[in-house]
């Protein structure tokens, strides 16, 4: 539940812009709806008009952040005492902030493990199979599977599967795969860490919301 201030040059304008979202219908507010709640804001000395708006779930909210609205309305901070709309509390900043920040770190693992097998286990095994790779190419000829324990069992398979290749095909393929892992990663962990940290400095829970909306993952190499 996140409380969003939207702040319009006239009634009108603001009425054209929250047309579209279903705020606004026969020229009047919609005050009411099982996903938002809806009211006018009272700004003594100030122009234009003022609303909050409640909204219930996070379809509304990423709607409403994402539209670019064309007769001047504008996502505001809250005004100094502001009324909250009816329907029960809303989300704290903090409440948000760590909400966010633990949905963002789940996003960034569940597109890891798009390329990679999870497990402390696995994880050694990549890691032995990448340092056998780096010893292996910098190693003259002929190489011998026993010094190369991991990179013999991927021959192994892979013979099973598209045939014979040799050991040192084996080791370049797996520093290829290593290489193209680790622009990925660092990609995601970019993407992750600028988010949290904007998040962190985020203002209110509108700000967070944004945040989380515009965040852009890599692609899966």
């Amino acid at each position: 539940m996140i409380d969003l201030y939207l702040h319009a040059p006239t009634r009108e304008a603001l009425l054209a812009d929250l047309l579209p979202l279903g705020l606004a219908v026969d020229g009047e507010l919609v005050t009411a709806s099982h996903d938002h709640a809806l009211m006018e804001i009272p700004i003594s000395g100030g122009t234009g008009v003022t609303v909050a708006l409640r909204c219930v779930g996070e379809t509304l909210t990423v709607a409403v952040l994402g539209t670019k609205f064309p007769n001047g309305t504008k996502i505001v901070s809250r005004p100094e005492n502001a009324p909250a709309p009816a329907g029960g509390a809303s989300e704290s900043l903090e409440t948000a902030k760590a909400a966010a920040c633990a949905a963002i770190d789940a996003e960034a693992e569940r597109r890891r493990l798009m390329v990679l097998t999870p497990g402390q286990g696995q994880a050694m095994e990549y890691q032995h199979t990448a340092e056998e790779a780096a010893r292996a190419v910098a190693a003259p000829d002929p190489l011998d599977p026993a010094a190369y324990p991991f990179l013999a069992a991927e021959q192994e398979a892979l013979l099973a599967t598209i045939g014979e290749v040799g050991l040192r095909d084996v080791a370049v393929a797996v520093l290829t795969d290593r290489a193209a892992w680790m622009a990925y990663g660092a990609a995601i962990k970019a993407v992750r860490r600028r988010a949290k940290l904007q998040i962190r400095e985020a203002a209110d829970v509108a700000a967070v919301a944004a945040v989380e909306l515009g965040i852009e993952w890599p692609e899966k190499p």
